[in-house]
């Protein structure tokens, strides 16, 4: 069983060959998936962790997977086939990295390709508000060549 940072998620793993994520204010899990695709095989969850965001989820098993979930869906984004029953498995803060120990002696370091969060334009109203700028200056610098002078009445 793991939490995330502040509580929000609990992710378990059980004999029953399945993974659980809740919500801290519910005993009902908002979703489950069974790993290896049948319950009562050698396959279930032995380790299982969460990153601190909660937004990823990763559990190792006894059939020498790893399966990496988001918050949102039991239907893992990848699972990872090692040589040996994972034994310890650590995911990064942000769910960009998963580290997996196993006993066939190898560490195992896999890197989940995060979506690029969501830009923001650089200047507000993006390029229509340069292109006004850039008009603005143009024509001050005609008017002022020309020596116009606007008179306010």
């Amino acid at each position: 069983m793991a939490t995330n940072f502040n509580g929000d998620y609990i992710v378990a793993g059980g004999q029953d060959s399945n993974v659980y994520l809740f919500g801290k204010l519910s005993s009902t899990p908002l979703w489950n998936f069974t790993a290896g695709g049948q319950i009562g095989e050698n396959n279930y969850p032995q380790t299982i962790a969460i990153s601190d965001n909660g937004n990823y989820i990763a559990a190792g098993t006894l059939d020498f997977n790893i399966y990496v979930f988001r918050n949102t869906q039991s239907t893992p984004l990848f699972n990872f086939t090692t040589g040996g029953e994972i034994n310890c498995l650590a995911i990064s803060s942000d769910g960009a990295y998963i580290a997996a120990a196993c006993r066939d002696f190898n560490i195992y370091l896999l890197y989940n390709e995060l979506p690029a969060p969501p830009t923001k334009p650089a200047i507000p109203f993006g390029n229509i508000f340069v292109f006004f700028v850039i008009i603005s200056i143009v024509c001050l610098i005609i008017i002022k060549r020309k020596n116009i002078y606007i008179q306010l009445s």
